[in-house]
């Protein structure tokens, strides 16, 4: 699963959306998974996200390992205090994780562009849309996202824990 979103966000989504407005997936994927089962079993997946998007954007390797792990746990900060069992209101609440994981997220890679005087324009592009008009569109492009991919993600890992349960009372 993580491949195939980091595929379609790079070879899919830049063919819809101009340069600063192009939506994490992978971002929105891991925000996802971290509110629905936790940091202890999503930061595996989200170091193996950050390395994918580290190969694919030929960013130093770590750039993104740290932003999804970091993110990954804020979000499972967030979401264990604050997550409620009403379905309306979950969606609400993933709707602003998601918008404060976007934020935190451009905001380290900010940190990072500007500690290791990084010169990638894709890069410096993405890090310095944080303090413009483009962090509001990015946003809004990763809302979209949400909305995509929530009940892929949803039924699919349903799907696997319904199969990892099956497997371990045959095991029993």
């Amino acid at each position: 699963m993580i491949l195939v979103a980091a595929i379609f966000q790079e070879a899919a989504m830049v063919n819809f959306f101009p340069a600063l407005m192009v939506p994490d997936v992978l971002l929105v994927v891991v925000a996802l998974w971290t509110a629905r089962i936790g940091f202890e079993k999503t930061w595996p997946r989200a170091i193996l996200a950050g390395l994918m998007l580290d190969l694919i954007f030929f960013w130093p390797p770590g750039v993104n390992i740290i932003s999804l792990v970091v993110v990954s746990y804020l979000v499972s900060f967030l979401a264990k205090r604050f997550l409620i069992s009403q379905k309306g209101w979950k969606f609400i609440f993933l709707v602003i994780l998601t918008v404060i994981s976007t934020i935190i997220l451009h905001l380290i890679y900010y940190l990072v562009s500007t500690t290791l005087l990084l010169s990638e324009n894709y890069m410096k592009m993405g890090a310095e849309s944080i303090f413009s008009i483009g962090i509001i569109y990015k946003i809004m492009a990763n809302l979209v996202i949400l909305f995509v991919v929530y009940w892929p993600v949803k039924k699919v890992e349903d799907f696997l824990s319904m199969f990892n349960q099956s497997v371990i009372s045959t095991k029993r």
